[in-house]
């Protein structure tokens, strides 16, 4: 299991049926639930777990940054020096942006994916000028979230059940990259459309 597992182990064979589910395929299960969870992840284009983040981003010249990974549930140690700038072109020494916390703001229920500063203040302009470490992801995943990490292992442990490979897991090994959450032999095109539609309301917006 790994920061971005979505559902536990536990919750998974209990999802399966626990009488049918030996410990001698938790580390099979696991690495299921970690590629379906980077599926997800991926297509969301966001963090589900809540999961510490350093980006470095471009500053915009306006009020508004938009992080690579969001939503943003708060900043890292809720201090100064989770957001920093320097110089434009992107070198030199970090200082911090603000030198009040309170200037900085974030929408959960709204624009979640981007911040904003009050009072005037702006991210400055420039390439890799902006240093944000911030907390980024749910505390709780959303239930259909979660339910549909759930559903993509049960189609690839329903799979490695049928197979008849005399190993657990054959028909499961990933077409592309496993880290990437790359399209598996067990979600057809069809499937994966059907899984997406799900959680297509929690997709990343900018």
């Amino acid at each position: 299991m790994t920061d971005r597992s979505i559902v536990t182990l536990a919750e998974m064979k209990l999802y399966l049926s626990p009488q049918l589910v030996s410990s001698d395929l938790d580390v099979t299960l696991e690495t299921w639930i970690d590629l379906c969870s980077g599926q997800i992840e991926e297509y969301l284009e966001r963090k589900v777990n809540a999961q510490e983040v350093e980006e470095v981003l471009n500053g915009t010249g306006t009020q508004y940054l938009y992080p690579s990974w969001t939503p943003t549930i708060r900043l890292h140690d809720d201090s100064l020096s989770s957001l920093q700038v320097r110089d434009s072109s992107g070198i030199g020494p970090w200082s911090d942006l603000l030198s009040d916390i309170d200037l900085l703001w974030f929408d959960l229920n709204g624009f979640a994916w981007r911040l904003e500063l009050l009072g005037g203040n702006i991210f400055p302009i420039g390439t890799r000028n902006i240093r944000l470490q911030h907390i980024t992801g749910w505390n709780e995943p959303p239930a259909v979230i979660k339910k549909n990490c759930l559903e993509r292992v049960q189609i690839m442990w329903n799979e490695s059940q049928a197979s008849k490979q005399g190993r657990l897991g054959v028909q499961s090994e990933t077409d592309n990259s496993v880290g990437g959450g790359g399209l598996t032999r067990s979600f057809t095109q069809d499937i994966l459309s059907k899984l997406n539609d799900e959680i297509s309301g929690y997709r990343r917006l900018s």
